[in-house]
């Protein structure tokens, strides 16, 4: 079995540091500090210049606020910074914020997203975990363009231009720098990957069937909502099967699937009788095909039925006979619906519930 990333590992936290002040109860990751002081000083953020750490209102949980933190009183609070960023949490509170981490999101082109979290998001609901781990090699090989570095160009305009972007200019598109560096983010590019090793670690596993070999075509089904998603994984991919073979039509696979509700659901995995009406989309990732964790592969298939098995194969021989379209199968573009698949893929990820 491969080594794992360690920085991959649960709780999957990017790496952190201190404030300032080393007894400060919050830590801050590497990459939200670097985007922390540009999004204070930018025109999105009309709320203060500092952030303050405080339960909040409505379910009395850790949370923070962009807030004017030299008016907060100092006989109550304790400060400190994040680089040139002031912070502030009060002293009674102080104790409940310990171990939390400030992190972000900003993979582009989506706006930056700052969150709290111990380690790990919660779920919102309690369904079976896959805790299967990712192989960094095995996904760079099949998602190679998720781990190329930026050319020297841009490394260059980028770190140029994230200066002048502290004096009203923005790296977004249609802005002219967007336009001249394109929409490069290493550590949006770090996030992904992060993104797809937890939903191996947190995601409901499936089952999913090879229905075809050339083409290689995969069919994923979801219980709660009784259907199959046809997915097209690259033909050299085969070659790669389980251990000592190739892949053959009949083979299992897991699939780690996430669910979200939408108004204009992409039909892409229709439901069917058994759907319990509760989700109408689906993001499916494919564990065996990114992941050497082989006994856990394994043991995940013997936990479930045979009647999934089944049902999977025979839906999703349905489907591909019927020649419905299939999503493209790689981790990072299966959540792209298939009417979306021409329009840019870098774009926000939906909020796909584990």
């Amino acid at each position: 079995m491969t080594q794992p990333n360690l920085a991959l590992n649960p709780p999957f936290l990017a790496e952190t540091e201190p404030a300032q002040e080393p007894d400060f109860p919050v830590r801050i990751t590497k990459r939200a500090k670097r985007k922390l002081f540009p999004f204070i000083i930018s025109d999105e953020n009309p709320w203060g210049s500092g952030v303050r750490f405080a339960l909040s209102e409505n379910g009395g949980q850790p949370h923070y606020f962009f807030a004017d933190v030299d008016a907060l009183d100092k006989r109550t609070h304790r400060f400190s910074k994040f680089g040139r960023v002031p912070i502030a949490v009060a002293e009674d509170e102080a104790q409940l914020f310990k171990g939390q981490v400030f992190d972000c999101r900003s993979f582009p082109p989506g706006p930056q997203t700052f969150y709290l979290k111990e380690g790990r998001d919660e779920p919102d609901a309690e369904p079976p975990e896959a805790t299967i781990r990712l192989s960094i090699e095995k996904l760079e090989r099949l998602q190679p363009d998720l781990f190329q570095e930026a050319g020297l160009f841009t490394k260059i305009a980028t770190a140029v231009l994230n200066v002048t972007s502290m004096f009203g200019s923005g790296t977004a598109a249609p802005g002219w720098i967007g336009r001249l560096v394109g929409h490069d983010d290493p550590d949006g590019q770090a996030e992904a990957i992060e993104d797809i090793a937890c939903k191996l670690w947190y995601y409901s596993p499936e089952p999913a069937v090879v229905l075809s070999i050339n083409p290689f075509v995969v069919g994923a089904y979801s219980t709660p909502m009784d259907g199959v998603m046809l997915l097209r994984l690259p033909d050299w991919l085969v070659e790669d099967g389980p251990p000592g073979r190739t892949w053959s039509v009949g083979d299992r696979m897991i699939s780690c699937n996430g669910y979200i509700a939408l108004e204009d659901p992409s039909d892409d995995m229709p439901m069917g009788p058994r759907a319990n009406g509760e989700w109408n989309d689906c993001w499916c990732i494919l564990a065996d095909p990114i992941s050497e964790d082989h006994a856990r592969l394994e043991q995940v298939k013997a936990e479930i039925p045979d009647e999934y098995w089944q049902r999977c194969r025979t839906m999703g021989q349905e489907r591909l006979h019927a020649g419905h379209p299939r999503r493209d199968g790689r981790p990072w573009y299966s959540r792209i619906m298939i009417r979306d698949q021409k329009k840019p893929i870098w774009k926000p990820v939906l909020k796909y519930l584990r």
